[in-house]
């Protein structure tokens, strides 16, 4: 079986007064390999970390989901999604779950996809002094050529 890897990766930058709200982004990405012709390509795993500041941990969001929109019929597909972020944790791999293939929904090498990320509302560990908050994303794609 030929099976290769192709990942792709964001930072969502925010203020940790903007992280105290529910933050939405969208980005454009372009893979590596073509999967046009590839037998399949299917989400292996994704992860989130948060980079910034020094000591800062997930425990400020309450949920991640990922998202994109079907280019053809509009249909909003859940990709994946994760949640139970406990103090002191700086990294932790998300649940995928669309585990169907997604060769018809790349489009010239590119997708766009859609992030969610829902505070804790619980959470207090900001100082009053505003900080930059990094959350670095990552998705990689199990592609089998014939």
């Amino acid at each position: 079986m030929n099976v290769f890897h192709d990942s792709i990766s964001t930072t969502v930058e925010m203020s940790s007064t903007e992280a105290q709200v529910a933050h939405a982004t969208s980005k454009r990405f372009k893979f590596e390999r073509d999967v046009a012709g590839a037998k399949s390509a299917r989400i292996q795993r994704a992860w989130v970390s948060v980079d910034l500041p020094e000591g800062q941990d997930l425990s400020f969001i309450a949920s991640v989901d990922v998202t994109m929109k079907h280019p053809d019929t509009g249909e909003i597909l859940h990709l994946v999604t994760g949640g139970g972020f406990k103090p002191g944790e700086s990294v932790k791999e998300l649940e995928v779950l669309y585990g169907e293939d997604i060769r018809d929904m790349v489009r010239d090498q590119r997708v766009t996809l859609d992030w969610d990320v829902q505070p804790n509302l619980l959470y207090r560990g900001f100082s009053e002094e505003e900080q930059m908050l990094a959350l670095r994303f990552g998705i990689v794609l199990e592609i089998e050529v014939p």
